[in-house]
């Protein structure tokens, strides 16, 4: 599965070839190994109201598929529930970065999760709390940061 430029939702039959499935409905509820295209069925309720299509950058989902970090043009994480299917779907939102952020992951074992800036040039790593991968939307879970930034060298 990938995303094309166009925002669409591609599956590949890479065992045939890497041939290009045309009907893509056939493939819609199959399981991944990892998911961290930002278009899918599994998680169309990580798109806001009004988006523009490049407003998320990057998304993964944790290891347990209880839950998927979202990167935004806006400064922001977002922990979603996964699935998360429907439009409009809550999640917690944090800050830390002081520009756009590129990247996601959540680590092995999904007790921290890893954030990069773009212009900040930061790296954040999130502490997961309420048990390693739980749910973003138990109350009892909570998120703390550590930065590393570096400064490049002026001329």
């Amino acid at each position: 599965m990938s995303n094309s430029g166009d925002y669409e939702i591609l599956y590949w039959d890479v065992a045939g070839g890497c041939k290009l499935l045309r009907n893509r409905f056939e493939s819609k509820d199959r399981e991944w190994a990892t998911y961290t295209c930002v278009l899918g069925f599994h998680v169309m309720g990580v798109w806001l109201e009004g988006s523009d299509g490049t407003d998320i950058n990057a998304l993964c989902r944790s290891h347990s598929e209880r839950a998927v970090a979202v990167a935004d043009d806006f400064c922001k994480v977002h922990l979603f529930q996964y699935p998360c299917p429907k439009p409009k779907a809550p999640s917690h939102r944090y800050e830390g970065h002081g520009s756009h952020v590129t990247n996601v992951c959540f680590t092995h074992n999904d007790s921290h999760l890893i954030s990069m800036g773009g212009k900040d040039t930061c790296i954040l790593q999130w502490r997961v709390t309420g048990g390693g991968g739980a749910p973003p939307l138990d109350r009892s879970s909570s998120v703390s940061s550590n930065s590393v930034s570096s400064q490049e060298p002026g001329p």
